[in-house]
């Protein structure tokens, strides 16, 4: 406590001072008669006991207050004569009130307090040894709690409260600085002053309520959350009931976000209080999840909670909870870019690709250090992204880092990327090598754990392991790690140099996991250009074409046309391989290998014919033809004429294409591979018994369909099947393919009994309903919804595994499993003209047994007088543009009453998270 000091008063120590130890028999408390206040108090410096007192000079007074007495020396006027001891308050009260204490009554305080001395005397003779010892022995009370702090671990309730607020104050100011070391020093504070003086206001989050800021990289959902912050942090400074606000990385909150906060308080968050979370994205999705799960908790538990989290595209948040950062206007980021790097941007460098960069903070501020540097606005979103690191990097290297410290970066990054978090500092290295990493000021240490300063650095230095060799890129690729690498594979890719190092990659990438691949393409935008009158020559084609580093392969130097179509059937039988299994499904194969390919090239138009079986050599060339029917006596067929693809990128966006084209129709038709036994299975060998017996002419059951004559019919229609090239059957506007019924010959081996039971009962109402749904009461209508929607999970999970096994993480629902479903079947006032509708929710739980069957929790509402699920006004869902749009919720109609459920809704699931990939154009929705 700070002690105001009067020009009459001093401190003197204890004992070695002739006077205090002359008044010792009275310092143990004060000379006011009803005071009791301990004098002595322990010096932390030195050790010694000081008198924790003022001396007041009796004599020395005047009606005006204190004063040197001109008739008294110094040392008369600091004699023990005329001294008092005193407490704080009451030395305190002399100096403030000199009046209400006049001289006699000072010197009756003075006598009672040397009589006291003297009774102490009397009784008990000290020397300066005993004096020493008492002075060792003595504590006060502020002693005590000094002692007992010093041995309890550290606590925030330690800090004042000015103290902490200050603490978060520099804490969200030191992040700022951070996420502009791209800008040059003495603009800094420049940008800031901007951002600052921005009209926006803050984010809104309700008292008791979550909020997630979404948005990709570079969009500034940070620093809206800072904006947030910081108005929560005017708001503990103007009013004390409300706690100072907290800020936590989610890294910080990973195993726990209620210990974390009230770790950051010291105390339960009973008050106001404003509670950040931010990068959530740089956690496991399944940690991510259970987070956001923990917040909702939290803000039910402390209702004057408000929890701002953020996350990039396919957080598993609800989207009542979300809130997407849009786009800045082109003015507000060229103006950035102004403020950032001191001049305006030259109209010349204008373009429809700068447009969009400036519409981003990160990307803006980017171009800015971009044409601070002298470089131009012609790069993509990923360069920009990709060079951000580098630059920051570059800027901050210390002068005497050695090539371990770069390997230590990497080994760091992969460790944090595999592990999907910070890293104990120990498993880096010794102190030494620590302090080095910490020296580049890109690494930070905190609780002996190390992380990257900004989450760009991870992918920067990850990219680097890939490209070192350090770290397989099948690795990063895997459907495992891919998640937490996908911007250091497409960073590595990106900045190779040689276009031959780039195709490489890519081959093994593609082989690897078709889904990153896929997603690497999205994010780079090749500027892919097919030109009518542009014909590839050797000399044009990429050094990681097979003619290139084979000259001598079947006359490719004489043929460009072998070459092209050899150079594209490199890129297609890698997506290929990656798809496993399934590959047969997507191209036509013979005998395990993939259709010979005829190839013809002419101004600048490729054709590529596929030979009936024939799979050595590879690729042939073709003569000039004007019809397909040409070809065909010599076993050609499906021939495609298209530009031939230039640049770079170009032959695996190809390559995709035709592969997404057969896999769309696979996914729209429902023909994929599922395994013996399964409901799916079950679904799809019913629809198409049923079609088998309708063209033959033969009466149904309504339960059951009679084996034998099922057998009968499907062996006539084998005989079309073994005859022909192609076959297809039409009736009542289906369309089924000899591929169909070649399928549902070889599915009648395994069934056994009687007859082939419909998958699922008809309904329980007694009479014929209109509508389909009418047949089903209530209770029904709950449980057998609930088993369909377990059967569609378990069918989700096999036409992933069965087709896609390389997607896995990749596809949003899957990495969501296992989880629970809660949801409703809701009526409405109507029920005899609009079916009722289902609202569910995916609750991940990862303790469930990811094989047994998913709990399905459903219940029934009614609700009179609302609209029907079609009639409700929605906007269209914005598609996400990675690879993890994630569901949370499902809204739409019960499936009682189709013919397969079941496969309906996984298909959907299935086809929505394959667009969120690229796999697929649109999303599909399946009715019967």
């Amino acid at each position: 406590m700070a002690k105001r000091q009067s020009s009459n008063s001093v401190e003197h120590p204890w004992p070695t001072d002739a006077t205090a130890k002359q008044l010792y028999g009275t310092a143990f408390r004060c000379a006011e008669p009803d005071c009791r206040e301990p004098l002595y108090r322990k010096n932390s410096a030195t050790g010694q006991t000081l008198l924790n007192s003022r001396i007041a000079h009796i004599c020395a007074r005047s009606e005006n207050g204190p004063r040197w007495d001109a008739a008294m020396t110094e040392d008369d006027n600091r004699s023990a004569d005329n001294l008092l001891l005193l407490c704080q308050k009451h030395a305190s009260e002399i100096d403030d009130t000199p009046d209400d204490f006049p001289v006699p009554l000072l010197r009756g305080w003075k006598r009672a307090q040397l009589a006291e001395h003297e009774r102490c005397r009397q009784g008990w003779e000290i020397s300066d040894e005993q004096a020493a010892e008492v002075t060792r022995l003595s504590f006060t009370l502020e002693q005590l709690v000094d002692a007992i702090t010093d041995l309890m671990p550290f606590s925030p309730r330690q800090r004042s409260r000015t103290e902490a607020l200050d603490l978060a104050d520099a804490r969200l100011h030191a992040g700022r600085r951070e996420r502009l070391s791209m800008v040059a020093s003495d603009r800094v504070e420049d940008v800031l002053r901007w951002t600052a003086a921005l009209p926006d206001p803050a984010v809104e989050v309700p008292l008791g309520q979550l909020r997630v800021l979404v948005a990709p990289m570079g969009a500034g959902k940070t620093e809206q959350a800072a904006r947030w912050f910081e108005a929560a942090l005017q708001d503990a400074r103007d009013d004390d009931a409300v706690a100072v606000p907290v800020w936590l990385e989610a890294r910080e909150a990973v195993n726990g976000l209620e210990d974390a906060v009230r770790s950051r308080l010291g105390q339960d968050p009973k008050a106001v209080c404003c509670v950040v979370v931010n990068d959530l994205e740089r956690i496991d999705p399944v940690d991510a999840d259970r987070l956001l799960s923990e917040a909702r908790q939290m803000v039910g538990v402390w209702p004057m909670v408000a929890i701002l989290a953020t996350a990039q595209p396919g957080v598993t948040a609800d989207h009542t909870v979300c809130m997407e950062v849009e786009a800045w206007a082109i003015e507000r980021g060229a103006e950035l870019m102004r403020v950032a790097s001191g001049t305006d941007m030259p109209w010349r460098l204008w373009s429809p690709e700068t447009t969009e960069l400036v519409r981003r903070p990160l990307t803006a501020l980017a171009l800015a250090g971009r044409l601070v540097a002298g470089g131009d606005t012609g790069v993509s979103r990923l360069q920009l992204l990709r060079d951000l690191p580098r630059t920051i990097v570059q800027s901050r290297r210390p002068r005497d880092a050695s090539p371990q410290v770069w390997q230590a970066l990497e080994r760091l990054a992969i460790r944090i990327l595999q592990e999907h978090g910070p890293v104990p500092a120990e498993a880096i290295g010794n102190e030494s090598e620590v302090w080095q990493l910490t020296d580049t000021r890109l690494v930070v240490e905190h609780d002996g754990v190390l992380s990257f300063a900004l989450p760009a650095f991870e992918q920067y230095f990850g990219a680097h392991a890939i490209t070192s060799g350090t770290f397989d890129i099948e690795s990063a690729a895997s459907r495992a790690s891919f998640p937490f690498w996908r911007y250091a594979i497409a960073f590595a890719i990106a900045t190779r140099p040689d276009s031959a190092q780039r195709e490489q990659l890519l081959c093994r990438v593609a082989r690897t996991n078709p889904a990153a691949l896929s997603w690497v393409l999205n994010e780079i935008k090749p500027n892919q250009s097919h030109h009518p009158v542009t014909t590839r020559t050797q000399d044009t084609l990429p050094a990681s074409a097979p003619t290139a580093a084979n000259p001598d392969s079947d006359n490719a130097e004489a043929d460009p046309a072998i070459a092209s179509a050899s150079w594209l059937r490199e890129a297609f039988e890698a997506l290929l391989e990656g798809y496993g299994p399934f590959a047969a499904s997507l191209a036509p194969h013979h005998e395990g290998r993939l259709l010979q390919w005829g190839a013809h090239l002419n101004a600048g138009y490729l054709t590529v014919s596929e030979h009936w079986e024939n799979t050595t050599p590879a690729v042939v060339s073709l003569p000039d033809f004007s019809h397909l029917r040409e070809l065909r006596p010599g076993g050609w067929r499906s021939s495609r004429m298209f530009p031939e693809p230039a640049g770079d990128y170009s032959r695996w966006q190809w390559a995709r294409d035709r592969i997404l084209a057969t896999l769309t129709d696979a996914i729209q038709r429902r023909t994929l591979a599922t395994s013996v036994g399964t409901h799916l299975t079950h679904e799809r060998l019913w629809v198409l018994a049923d079609f088998a017996m309708s063209t033959a002419g033969t009466r149904l059951q309504r339960d059951a369909i009679a084996l034998g004559d099922l057998r009968q019919a499907v062996a006539a229609m084998m005989e079309t099947v073994n005859t022909s090239v192609s076959a297809t059957w039409q009736h009542i506007g289906h369309t089924v393919s000899s591929a169909d019924i070649i399928w549902l010959n070889e599915q009648l081996a395994h069934q056994e009994g009687e007859a082939l039971l419909r998958p699922w009962p008809p309904s329980d109402l007694v009479g014929t309903p209109r509508m389909r749904w009418q047949g089903y009461s209530p209770d029904t209508a709950v449980s057998m919804t609930a088993e369909i929607l377990a059967e569609a999970v378990a069918g989700y999970r096999d036409l992933v595994e069965t087709n896609l096994p390389a997607f896995g993480p990749a596809l949003g629902l899957y990495s969501l499993l296992p989880a629970r479903v809660e949801g409703t079947i809701t009526y409405s006032e109507a029920p005899g003209e609009y079916p009722p509708r289902l609202n569910f929710a995916w609750i991940p739980d990862p303790a469930l047994d990811p094989r047994a069957p998913t709990p399905v929790e459903l219940r029934t509402e009614n609700e009179p007088g609302r609209r029907p699920y079609w009639h409700t006004p929605k906007g269209p869902r914005p598609a996400s543009r990675t690879a993890y749009h994630i569901p949370m919720l499902e809204d739409g109609i019960t499936p009682l009453g189709n013919t397969r459920p079941s496969t309906n809704l996984a298909y959907e699931w299935l086809a929505r998270d394959l667009h969120a990939l690229g796999w697929l154009k649109d999303p599909t929705t399946f009715h019967e």
